[in-house]
């Protein structure tokens, strides 16, 4: 790939060298992110269940986001690959252009992420309130938030070629944005792409443990006193039919010696051995309270841990697809490395959109539902 740069009145070609596996990779990876938030989108536009939960609504937002991110890998790739002959005129706006696309979906995915880990939290710390949220609520707020991208993708491909004067320039090069950023931009995009949202993210996903660990034992605790009341009762009505019992068959006997021989055996019999048959199923009872109490705590604690690994993955995924981008362009401000290393940790951030319909659409039931329903090909 040629680049032609102005120094005053003169014009350097400067060759740029993106190995194939590199342009095969935008083409896989696009088409990849094509096919799973496609998936999800129509699950959305099928599933009337889906439709009417409103978190849904950022689900819905995010696969668009990241659909668009597929299609600009996958122009992306097509510029890559035409771009090898001579640099016609006005060759670097469409590189602007793609490079605002590129960043522009990257920073709505990013916002829309924020907001469902928002969300996730205020169903956690106030279920009342969250449950009066509805999906008109929820679509005003993702209509925000695409107005944020949208100004920003308006600023790099209308304002910033108007005022370097791109557009009547016989030709400023065909640069692809991130091989040339100016280092202001490098430091306000880590500071606003980056290092921000990743700290909301890392705050909202802590309150949320935090959230979750103290509803998970205080439900374990609700779950305890509620099987030893069960217990208590149920002891209570075997004793009370028991004694039922007893009673019953003394009085069937007619025989009156036999009456008071049944009667004094039932008495002094049972205050005998009262101690210790009181002692062996206040033994039996402690067992079954202890072992529903023992299986509640697993089955609790369980979908807390669960919860609490998928919300360290999110974080996780985040800080690999979009760490290493900004540690090669710091690296590149000092030592200027090859050009198409820095467009490969760029296709790096890319991945977080194949990696967010795993993450959120499907670790959802009615998502993963829909989904089966699809891959058998039924409709329900």
């Amino acid at each position: 790939m040629d680049q032609l740069m102005i120094h005053g009145n003169d014009t350097v070609r400067v060759h740029i060298y993106v190995p194939v596996a590199v342009k095969v990779i935008h083409l896989v990876l696009g088409i990849a992110i094509l096919g799973v938030n496609l998936i999800v989108m129509v699950a959305y536009a099928q599933d009337r269940d889906i439709r009417l939960v409103p978190s849904n609504v950022y689900i819905l937002n995010l696969s668009i986001s990241d659909f668009i991110t597929g299609v600009d890998l996958i122009a992306r790739f097509v510029w890559l690959v035409t771009s090898d002959a001579v640099v016609q005129l006005n060759v670097n706006v469409p590189c602007l252009q793609l490079g605002a696309l590129h960043y522009g979906s990257f920073l709505l995915s990013t916002l829309i992420v924020i907001e469902i880990s928002w969300d996730r939290l205020m169903m956690v710390s106030n279920p009342f309130k969250y449950r009066q949220s509805t999906v008109r609520r929820v679509v005003i707020i993702s209509a925000c938030s695409w107005c944020v991208p949208v100004i920003y993708v308006f600023y790099l491909t209308i304002v910033v070629p108007i005022v370097e004067d791109l557009f009547r320039t016989e030709s400023k090069g065909s640069f692809c944005l991130e091989t040339h950023l100016p280092r202001v931009f490098v430091i306000l995009s880590f500071w606003g792409d980056f290092f921000i949202p990743f700290i909301i993210l890392f705050i909202f996903n802590t309150l949320l443990i935090l959230k979750l660990r103290k509803a998970t034992i205080k439900r374990f605790q609700e779950q305890k006193s509620e099987y030893k009341e069960t217990d208590r009762e149920t002891s209570a009505s075997e004793t009370h039919s028991n004694i039922n019992h007893d009673t019953t068959y003394t009085v069937s006997d007619g025989k009156v010696d036999t009456l008071q021989n049944h009667t004094i055996g039932s008495i002094t019999y049972p205050q005998a051995d009262r101690k210790k048959l009181g002692g062996e199923r206040f033994s039996l009872e402690q067992t079954t309270t202890d072992a529903r109490i023992k299986e509640a705590t697993k089955r609790e604690f369980r979908k807390f841990y669960r919860t609490v690994f998928i919300l360290r993955v999110f974080a996780l995924v985040y800080f690999i697809c979009w760490m290493p981008f900004y540690v090669i362009l710091a690296i590149n401000q000092s030592t200027p490395i090859a050009e198409w290393v820095i467009i490969l940790a760029s296709v790096n951030i890319s991945f977080n959109s194949f990696i967010n319909p795993f993450l959120y659409a499907y670790m959802s039931r009615k998502f993963r539902r829909r989904f089966l329903l699809m891959f058998r090909c039924r409709r329900r």
